[in-house]
């Protein structure tokens, strides 16, 4: 079996959940014996490049600009017009058609389509392949991708949205088989785009010998300065600057909160002037590793409907319970015992959970951690990986969704 997956972005560029969760896939089939795994990504230049089993197709999109500079686009006019070049690119349906026809894929998988448009999908299904296409993001629902609109949560699309939606159903029809990540996304494709889709959950590679560590090697006292931590990226839809603005002024509570990231709220948080925030950067690898060994809470503030909140199950490995807002896919991850949900945008709901977490709290119990190991085995990259196997059969033999 010979399968390609779309991805916008793949490692080293990695922005967000998307890129993992479509890297964490890839090096799981090739490491399964499963199938030849190619991963057609944007790139500066075209690159044929092997990484970790995986073969990777880097090609230079045709666009005002790459795509890994449209993130960080700061000017509205070049992001129009970027976005309406991506929508439909002839030249990009060249580039498209001839690595399919050198690849030969039995099943084209689709994670993310930014800097590829969604005529990836109408030059798949024209060519015979079928076509799983897995909603990472909003994409086909918002020009933004992310459901918010003046920095909340949209409750209704607006006529903008609604013709962009519109746009998208004529492409939508060359998918052969859908697939959410969460049963919020279901439930938010059904009821948006009326389209049905079958749910496979994120996943994380577990390291059950690292949750066992952390949950013998974390201890609690009283008197003990607790260590919160954020890891992700500082935009406003993540809520963190809210957040932080929250726990600078809590002056009663002996506690650190650590923020791993970087963005445009930098500055902001850095001017609350609040010496128990400690600013880390973009870390990663060891250095990250170290510390959230030492972390006690994590935090996933978020303010936007998130798809699915992969740091919640990140934070489980390191035997961290979560303080998560009640956005989008969130609150499927969270159990009792394993964290608290709170709602962002009622002010002083995040301060109940840092008291909670500062004042009388001792620890995981033995409970509290049998439902996190419960989630990690949930989460396990092994379940994810049969769920695709069985969906790439059963589209290889003509079934559709």
């Amino acid at each position: 079996m010979r399968i390609l997956l779309i991805s916008s972005l793949y490692y080293p560029k990695i922005i967000g959940g998307a890129e993992v969760s479509t890297q964490l896939l890839a090096e799981a089939l090739t490491k399964d014996n499963m199938a030849e795994v190619h991963v057609l990504t944007t790139g500066e230049s075209d690159i044929d490049e092997y990484i970790n089993g995986v073969q990777i197709h880097r090609r230079r999109m045709s666009n005002i600009s790459s795509f890994w500079d449209f993130k960080s686009e700061n000017n509205y006019g070049k992001r129009i017009i970027y976005k309406l070049l991506d929508f439909y690119s002839l030249a990009n349906k060249k580039i498209i058609e001839q690595l399919l026809k050198e690849i030969h894929p039995d099943v084209v998988h689709v994670n993310t389509i930014y800097g590829f448009s969604p005529i990836i999908w109408s030059v798949s299904k024209n060519m015979g392949v079928p076509v799983v296409n897995t909603y990472r993001d909003y994409y086909v629902m918002c020009p933004r991708a992310n459901l918010m609109s003046k920095g909340k949560a949209c409750s209704y699309p607006n006529i903008i949205c609604r013709g962009y939606r519109k746009l998208f159903s004529q492409f939508l029809r060359k998918i052969d088989m859908h697939v959410a990540i969460s049963d919020f996304v279901r439930n938010k494709i059904l009821d948006q785009l009326g389209i049905e889709s079958e749910v496979v959950f994120n996943s994380i590679q577990v390291d059950y010998g690292l949750f066992k560590k952390c949950c013998d090697q974390k201890k609690y006292t009283n008197n003990e300065k607790r260590k919160f931590v954020y890891v992700g990226s500082l935009i406003p839809t993540k809520g963190i600057l809210e957040f932080a603005k929250e726990f600078a002024g809590l002056q009663d509570i002996e506690a650190e909160l650590h923020i791993l990231g970087e963005g445009i709220l930098r500055k902001d948080i850095e001017s609350l002037n609040c010496k128990n925030i400690i600013m880390h950067g973009f870390v990663t690898g060891e250095e990250k590793h170290a510390l959230l060994m030492d972390m006690d809470i994590s935090v996933c503030p978020s303010l936007w409907e998130e798809p699915f909140g992969r740091v919640v199950i990140e934070s489980y490995q390191y035997a961290m319970p979560v303080i998560g807002s009640n956005m989008g896919g969130i609150p499927e991850l969270i159990l009792p015992g394993t964290g608290i949900i709170c709602d962002p945008y009622i002010h002083g709901t995040l301060t109940q959970s840092l008291r909670h977490y500062t004042n009388d709290w001792k620890g995981l119990t033995v409970e509290d951690k049998a439902q996190m190991l419960e989630l990690l085995k949930k989460f396990d990259i092994s379940i994810q990986l049969d769920k695709y196997k069985s969906i790439y059969s059963r589209l290889i033999q003509g079934e559709q969704r």
